[in-house]
Protein backbone atom coordinates (compact mmCIF):
# COMPACT_ATOMS: atom_id res chain seq x y z
CA UNK A 1 0.00 0.00 0.00
CA UNK A 2 1.46 3.40 -0.93
CA UNK A 3 2.09 6.03 1.72
CA UNK A 4 -0.31 8.98 1.40
CA UNK A 5 -0.44 12.62 2.44
CA UNK A 6 -2.79 15.38 1.36
CA UNK A 7 -0.76 18.59 1.10
CA UNK A 8 -2.26 22.05 1.20
CA UNK A 9 0.18 24.91 1.57
CA UNK A 10 -1.07 28.43 1.05
CA UNK A 11 2.44 29.36 -0.07
CA UNK A 12 4.32 26.37 -1.56
CA UNK A 13 7.63 28.02 -0.65
CA UNK A 14 6.64 27.71 3.02
CA UNK A 15 6.19 23.92 3.03
CA UNK A 16 6.68 21.55 5.96
CA UNK A 17 8.85 18.59 4.92
CA UNK A 18 7.28 16.43 7.64
CA UNK A 19 3.90 16.70 5.88
CA UNK A 20 5.20 14.54 3.01
CA UNK A 21 5.07 10.72 3.07
CA UNK A 22 8.09 9.20 4.91
CA UNK A 23 9.43 7.47 1.78
CA UNK A 24 9.61 10.84 0.03
CA UNK A 25 11.32 12.40 3.04
CA UNK A 26 13.97 9.64 2.87
CA UNK A 27 14.60 9.96 -0.87
CA UNK A 28 18.10 11.30 -1.26
CA UNK A 29 19.02 11.01 2.42
CA UNK A 30 19.97 7.32 2.72
CA UNK A 31 21.37 7.17 -0.80
CA UNK A 32 21.89 10.36 -2.84
CA UNK A 33 19.30 10.80 -5.57
CA UNK A 34 21.35 10.93 -8.76
CA UNK A 35 18.54 10.64 -11.31
CA UNK A 36 15.06 12.11 -10.95
CA UNK A 37 12.56 11.50 -13.74
CA UNK A 38 9.30 13.47 -13.96
CA UNK A 39 6.36 12.09 -15.94
CA UNK A 40 3.31 14.28 -16.46
CA UNK A 41 -0.14 12.76 -16.85
CA UNK A 42 -3.32 14.47 -17.99
CA UNK A 43 -6.12 12.24 -19.28
CA UNK A 44 -4.25 9.36 -20.89
CA UNK A 45 -5.19 5.72 -20.73
CA UNK A 46 -2.76 3.67 -18.64
CA UNK A 47 -1.01 2.14 -21.68
CA UNK A 48 1.25 5.16 -22.15
CA UNK A 49 2.33 5.11 -18.50
CA UNK A 50 2.93 1.35 -18.58
CA UNK A 51 5.28 1.76 -21.54
CA UNK A 52 6.99 4.78 -19.96
CA UNK A 53 7.59 2.98 -16.64
CA UNK A 54 8.91 -0.08 -18.46
CA UNK A 55 11.39 2.11 -20.39
CA UNK A 56 12.49 3.84 -17.17
CA UNK A 57 13.03 0.44 -15.52
CA UNK A 58 15.06 -0.82 -18.48
CA UNK A 59 17.22 2.30 -18.27
CA UNK A 60 17.55 1.91 -14.49
CA UNK A 61 18.87 -1.59 -15.05
CA UNK A 62 21.42 -0.22 -17.54
CA UNK A 63 22.39 2.52 -15.06
CA UNK A 64 23.06 -0.16 -12.44
CA UNK A 65 25.48 -1.79 -14.86
CA UNK A 66 27.24 1.59 -14.99
CA UNK A 67 27.42 1.81 -11.19
CA UNK A 68 24.36 3.96 -10.44
CA UNK A 69 22.29 2.18 -7.78
CA UNK A 70 18.56 1.84 -8.42
CA UNK A 71 18.02 3.34 -4.94
CA UNK A 72 19.45 6.59 -6.31
CA UNK A 73 16.78 6.77 -9.03
CA UNK A 74 13.46 8.47 -8.31
CA UNK A 75 10.40 8.79 -10.52
CA UNK A 76 7.74 11.44 -9.99
CA UNK A 77 4.32 11.19 -11.65
CA UNK A 78 2.28 14.39 -11.74
CA UNK A 79 -1.43 14.17 -12.60
CA UNK A 80 -2.85 17.56 -13.58
CA UNK A 81 -6.24 17.52 -11.87
CA UNK A 82 -8.04 14.79 -9.96
CA UNK A 83 -11.11 15.11 -12.19
CA UNK A 84 -9.00 14.44 -15.31
CA UNK A 85 -7.61 11.09 -14.10
CA UNK A 86 -8.61 8.44 -16.66
CA UNK A 87 -10.46 5.46 -15.09
CA UNK A 88 -7.91 3.02 -16.60
CA UNK A 89 -5.09 5.06 -15.05
CA UNK A 90 -6.80 4.86 -11.64
CA UNK A 91 -7.05 1.06 -12.00
CA UNK A 92 -3.41 0.78 -13.09
CA UNK A 93 -2.18 2.97 -10.24
CA UNK A 94 -4.01 0.83 -7.70
CA UNK A 95 -2.85 -2.46 -9.27
CA UNK A 96 0.83 -1.49 -8.86
CA UNK A 97 0.34 0.21 -5.48
CA UNK A 98 1.43 3.53 -6.97
CA UNK A 99 -1.65 5.40 -5.78
CA UNK A 100 -5.24 4.67 -4.83
CA UNK A 101 -7.84 7.13 -6.05
CA UNK A 102 -10.26 5.86 -3.38
CA UNK A 103 -7.85 6.81 -0.56
CA UNK A 104 -7.75 10.49 -1.51
CA UNK A 105 -9.36 12.77 1.06
CA UNK A 106 -11.55 15.73 0.19
CA UNK A 107 -9.27 18.71 -0.20
CA UNK A 108 -9.16 22.34 -1.23
CA UNK A 109 -8.59 23.20 -4.87
CA UNK A 110 -4.92 24.06 -4.14
CA UNK A 111 -4.15 20.65 -2.63
CA UNK A 112 -1.77 17.98 -3.85
CA UNK A 113 -2.46 14.33 -3.10
CA UNK A 114 0.98 12.80 -2.60
CA UNK A 115 1.64 9.06 -2.71
CA UNK A 116 5.01 7.37 -2.20
CA UNK A 117 5.85 3.75 -3.00
CA UNK A 118 8.58 1.43 -4.15
CA UNK A 119 8.04 -0.03 -7.58
CA UNK A 120 9.14 -3.53 -8.57
CA UNK A 121 8.14 -3.66 -12.23
CA UNK A 122 7.81 -7.16 -13.70
CA UNK A 123 10.00 -8.25 -16.61
CA UNK A 124 8.29 -11.61 -16.64
CA UNK A 125 6.18 -13.62 -14.19
CA UNK A 126 9.34 -14.56 -12.26
CA UNK A 127 11.76 -11.67 -12.91
CA UNK A 128 11.66 -8.00 -11.90
CA UNK A 129 13.55 -4.86 -12.83
CA UNK A 130 15.50 -3.15 -10.03
CA UNK A 131 13.35 -1.44 -7.40
CA UNK A 132 12.82 2.31 -7.79
CA UNK A 133 11.16 4.93 -5.59
CA UNK A 134 8.04 6.33 -7.16
CA UNK A 135 6.22 9.46 -6.02
CA UNK A 136 2.78 10.33 -7.40
CA UNK A 137 1.37 13.82 -7.08
CA UNK A 138 -2.28 14.25 -8.05
CA UNK A 139 -3.37 17.88 -8.09
CA UNK A 140 -6.87 18.33 -6.65
CA UNK A 141 -7.79 20.78 -9.40
CA UNK A 142 -6.43 21.42 -12.86
CA UNK A 143 -5.30 25.04 -12.91
CA UNK A 144 -2.53 24.57 -15.43
CA UNK A 145 0.77 25.91 -14.15
CA UNK A 146 -0.90 28.11 -11.54
CA UNK A 147 -0.92 25.41 -8.87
Amino acid sequence: MPQYSSLDFEDPAEFDALAFPPLLQELGHKTPCKVLVCVTIYNEDSFELQETLKAICINTEKMQEAGILSESVGVVLVQDGREKLHPKMAEFGKSLNLFDYQDMREASSNSLHCFASELWYAKSPTEFYPKITLITGIKQSNKGKLN
